[in-house]
């Protein structure tokens, strides 16, 4: 009988450098032909990154896309990382998973660090009394990042007075300590071949006492290039970590309002924690404005990924803040904020009132980039509740304001909300342009939340239309964007998706959709979106013969409706469906009682 087996062997790429039997013994396996073949093992994706460290190891926020980064999609190394920090005891239990106590130092294990110090001598000592500065030379890179471009490194070196020894590159290239990434026709680009290897030299220069210096180094370097745009976080943590606390802040600051215009929420979220960090080394008294204006920013990230919840505790204790200290400004900006927390939450009156008073107080110190804020708050409100022909005025007369005052992310809203008002007074054609307009701001914002709204209200328009397969379509491939850039507010999309799965006779379908939508309304304690749900699951019922289940959810949607104010033709359209589908009169009227309010609602 003859038996097939099959041999795999693992070899490390930078380890054979340092293993000539083993190399030889590798090259003599790879002659035998084509029944051995060599498969090279790339690094994990970001996908299977996510489940390994958030699934896997447990870890959750900053502290899992600190893994990632530091693992360079090595699952070993991540592991091993971890496993140090339970070791070591300096994990503690939060919300959101796993965490490290205040203080505590996330440092490369010492024994991993021994083997690739010493792995880094050896690879230098052929350069004998310049091998000190080739060390050197090399900390500046690791504190460039996991890629080094050539053309910066020099600089950068320049900028910190040290030179790099010629030849340098290609002696660790042989090692195969680092490797080429990539070469256009100036620079070439290398990367360090592994992670734990860029944290060992890191670590040596911290021990040493000279990782602040690279990393203003590298900060004057970036600042002397800034022309090529988009440098500002990079600056704002090189001067974090050269410990400029007042340099950093400004930096900092200005790249997490980037990365809130373009709705990349975790990366604001953990550039915010940078500047806190900032201001705690800067010694930043609580009266200072500074902390609130971070707080200011967090919150309305918070909003904008659809968490109204902790973006409206946040906003709470900023305006008591503000009161407290005497932040004028930041108290017209809490009040911004809360308003539109409260308009979300299906707070109308609520919300009018905080807009009127934020409206007031930026009158009053002459910033009319506020009061075109609040103006497009209120005509978002005005559409909200059916009140249309005020929506219009008001949306017009923001748009006006923020394109004077150069708000780009506010402006493509208020184009979206523009183009949903002359959808609904019946303007298919204007609503389509307005549209476009605004999915080209946020295309040049690269804001993938804003076009995934886009992408709703131009579904709509096609419902509107009668293209039901291309609004359905449109709907599902906002929610895949939505989805995909971290954005929780897949609420309204799932309402509207289910509606037109209901009116194209999908009724098990809608169900499934409309009951992601209710998990997502209560979750967000939206009383206004959950009634939109309730109402949009009444027909569904109906065509289950659910009646016990049609009557609750009748009678709930009714309530939080009237408490809202809120008024939407699809309750209507829901309803008068129903209606169709039920025998039993009074049931049949108290349906046709809810259209009939929906509909004078919406006159």
């Amino acid at each position: 009988m003859l038996f097939r087996s099959l041999f795999v062997m693992t070899a490390r790429a930078e380890a054979l450098a340092e293993r000539p039997v083993e190399a030889l013994q590798i090259s003599e396996i790879m002659g035998v032909g084509p029944a051995a073949s060599w498969v090279e093992v790339r690094p994990l994706g970001e996908h299977e990154q996510v489940q390994l460290v958030e699934g896997l190891l447990g870890l959750g926020g900053e502290l899992a896309d600190q893994v990632r980064e530091r693992s360079g999609g090595n699952p070993a190394f991540a592991v091993r990382l971890v496993g140090d920090w339970v070791s070591r005891g300096i994990l503690e239990v939060r919300d959101d998973g796993f965490s490290l106590h205040p203080g505590a130092q996330a440092e490369l294990p010492d024994d991993l660090h021994a083997v690739w110090d010493a792995r880094l001598d050896r690879a230098l000592a052929a350069l004998g009394e310049r091998a000190h500065l080739a060390r050197i030379a090399l900390e500046v890179a690791a504190a460039l990042g996991p890629e080094v471009d050539e053309g910066e490194w020099g600089a950068a070196c320049a900028a910190a007075g040290v030179v790099v020894p010629s030849g340098l590159v290609e002696r660790l290239v042989s090692e195969r300590l680092v490797a080429p990434v990539e070469r256009d026709e100036e620079e070439l680009i290398w990367a360090f071949s592994h992670g734990m290897l860029r944290e060992s030299v890191e670590r040596g220069a911290a021990e040493a006492g000279r990782a602040p210096g690279h990393h203003r180094a590298i900060a004057t370097m970036l600042q002397a290039r800034s022309g090529r745009g988009g440098q500002a976080e990079r600056i704002g943590r090189h001067l974090l970590a050269a410990q400029s606390w007042s340099e950093a802040l400004t930096w900092l600051m200005q790249a997490a309002r980037d990365r809130s215009r373009r709705g990349e929420f975790r990366a604001g979220y953990a550039l915010l924690v940078a500047r806190e960090e900032a201001l705690r080394g800067l010694g930043a008294a609580p009266s200072d404005p500074r902390w609130g204006e971070g707080r200011l920013l967090l919150a309305w990230l918070h909003l904008r990924q659809g968490q109204p919840v902790p973006a409206g505790q946040r906003a709470a204790a900023l305006l008591s803040d503000a009161r407290r200290h005497g932040w004028t400004g930041l108290l017209a900006e809490g009040l911004l904020l809360s308003a539109e927390v409260a308009r979300i939450r299906g707070a109308p009156s609520r919300a009018l009132e905080l807009y009127t008073q934020a409206r007031m107080l930026f009158e009053r110190s002459g910033d009319d980039r506020g009061v075109s804020a609040c103006t497009l708050g209120l005509g978002a409100l005005a559409l909200q509740i059916g009140e249309y022909a005020r929506a219009g005025r008001l949306l017009q007369q923001a748009q006006v304001g923020l394109t004077r005052a150069g708000e780009d992310r506010r402006l493509a809203d208020c184009l979206r909300l523009r183009a949903e008002a002359a959808r609904r007074g019946g303007a298919y054609d204007a609503a389509e342009a307005l549209v476009t307009e605004c999915q080209a701001i946020f295309g040049r914002l690269c804001n993938r939340v804003g076009q995934a709204e886009a992408m709703f209200t131009r579904a709509e328009i096609a419902r509107s239309r009668g293209a039901r397969e291309e609004a359905v379509s449109g709907y599902r491939a906002a929610l895949r964007t939505l989805e995909a850039a971290g954005s929780e507010d897949l609420g309204l999309v799932l309402v509207r998706l289910g509606v037109v799965l209901t009116g194209a006779g999908r009724a098990t379908d809608a169900r499934t959709v409309l009951e992601a939508a209710r998990q997502q309304a209560e979750r967000q304690e939206n009383p206004g979106l959950l009634g939109l749900v309730l109402a949009a699951l009444v027909p569904v019922d109906a065509a289950r013969g659910a009646w016990a289940e049609l009557d609750q959810h009748l009678s709930r949607a009714g309530a939080l409706l009237a408490s809202t104010d809120l008024v939407d033709a699809d309750v209507v359209e829901a309803m008068e469906h129903a209606a169709r589908l039920c025998p039993e009169p009074e049931r049949r009227g108290a349906i046709l009682a809810l259209a009939a309010q929906q509909r004078a609602g919406l006159g």
